[in-house]
């Protein structure tokens, strides 16, 4: 879903959310989820998932879609380079 529409999916009730597995749900004792999709300059890189035992406060999914941002455009200067690297040999 997120990889599809670009949206953010973050969660503080995967416990009987029928999107997640229940059982690896409760054995992990998992609270809270963010997925987030990792796009520079209209690009979809990729999509990073986190899980949580404790409910994810506003300041962490901040710092998380920070992190997002950040990791996004690493990705896309390593796919740039590769391509210049390709072009020169």
């Amino acid at each position: 879903m997120v990889a599809r529409n670009g949206e953010p999916f973050v969660s503080n009730a995967i416990v009987g959310d029928a999107e997640f597995d229940q059982r690896w749900v409760h054995k992990e004792r998992l609270a809270a989820v963010a997925i987030l999709p990792l796009v520079s300059d209209d690009t979809l890189h990729g999509v990073m998932a986190a899980f949580f035992r404790v409910a994810l406060t506003d300041d962490v999914t901040g710092a998380l879609k920070m992190f997002s941002a950040v990791a996004a455009g690493s990705l896309a200067a390593h796919v740039a380079g590769a391509r210049g690297h390709r072009l020169s040999a």
